[in-house]
């Protein structure tokens, strides 16, 4: 007769045999189960609303099953990324949203239901999406801004899309390394600072390329530098930052996937293939140039690299801004 713990060896091994057993079953069966539910913390129009369809109807076409890209704004964009990273981790629920993920550890420190690296796993930054300095027509350099800044310190304002969120803390950066003050101004969207902006009534407003290139062509206000380290294609006159030798101030603002991450890794890496072949899909390439961006594919260990410097880097931000805690909404 066999020792009693041995008995009990082979029962254990066979249990979690058949744990695995499911578990690949499970990934295999992925994702003729159900349609995918992509779920975007911002407005309908939004850059990451838009950029998330142009991806994932890619995907779609791919996968040969349905994608149903869903906004649940508000809160900061907390209420889309809870929904998200307390889903059930079956790969059917993922995120797409901007570089404001990464701020919200400092801004709602320990006010979160989830926290961002530990329960979010990065299926792969889709775009680079840098800003551009939107000013009122009065600036046309950013040392002429930058000098008014200084003059009249605090007289300065501009613009937010909402405290905490990553144009803020763009704003606030290029203040630090610039040395200027200035006074932000928040409003509930995009939309209604640009009205203020157009009118004057603000001076300056970080603008994606495609809410303000219009705007610029029609020179109803001026654009006075890219934020990340590359020009971009529909204003291709407009220096970068680093070309203006303010390259410590460079900040990155992006759309990316995420999900669960209690997702099983075989399904996690499905994702990622599938995102990475969309983007290096001609058109879907295309269109994200279009909108000013540029397509961006990683691994899955490089997003969650990327996303946790990031963290780092605008919680620095943060700090040295001295802005309040928990004040973001």
């Amino acid at each position: 007769m066999r020792p009693l713990f041995f008995r009990l060896g082979v029962a254990l091994v066979a249990g979690f045999g058949g744990l695995i057993s499911d578990h690949v079953a499970f990934a295999q069966e992925w994702p003729t189960k159900q349609p995918l539910k992509v779920i975007v913390p911002l407005t309908p129009g939004s850059t990451a609303d838009v950029v998330g369809r142009v991806v994932f109807q890619q995907v779609s076409k791919q996968l040969n099953q349905t994608v149903v890209v869903e906004n649940r704004p508000g809160a900061g964009t907390t209420i889309g990324t809870a929904a998200v990273a307390s889903a059930e981790p079956d790969g059917y629920t993922i995120l797409v949203t901007t570089a404001s993920l990464p701020v919200l550890p400092a801004s709602f420190e320990n006010k979160l239901s989830f926290d961002v690296a530990k329960d979010l796993a990065g299926i792969s930054i889709l775009a680079d999406m840098p800003f551009i300095l939107g000013t009122s027509t009065k600036f046309s350099t950013l040392k002429e801004f930058v000098d008014h800044a200084k003059s009249a310190s605090g007289v300065m304002n501009y613009g937010t899309a909402g405290v905490g969120t990553s144009g803020h803390l763009f704003m606030e950066a290029l203040g630090i390394h610039l040395g200027f003050k200035a006074t932000a101004v928040h409003f509930r969207g995009t939309p209604e600072a640009v009205n203020e902006l157009v009118a004057g009534r603000i001076d300056a407003y970080p603008l994606a390329v495609m809410g303000g290139l219009e705007l610029a062509k029609a020179g109803k206000l001026n654009t006075l530098a890219v934020s990340s380290g590359r020009r971009v294609t529909q204003l291709p006159e407009v220096p970068t930052l680093t070309e203006l030798g303010f390259g410590s101030a460079t900040y990155n603002f992006w759309v990316g996937a995420f999900i669960s991450r209690k997702t099983p890794p075989a399904i996690l890496a499905r994702l990622n293939n599938e995102v990475v072949t969309a983007l290096k899909d001609k058109e879907v390439g295309e269109k994200i140039v279009a909108l000013g961006g540029a397509p961006q594919p990683m691994s899955n260990s490089q997003t969650d690299a990327f996303l946790a410097n990031e963290i780092s880097v605008n919680g620095d931000i943060f700090k040295k801004a001295g802005l309040q805690v928990g004040a973001a909404k």
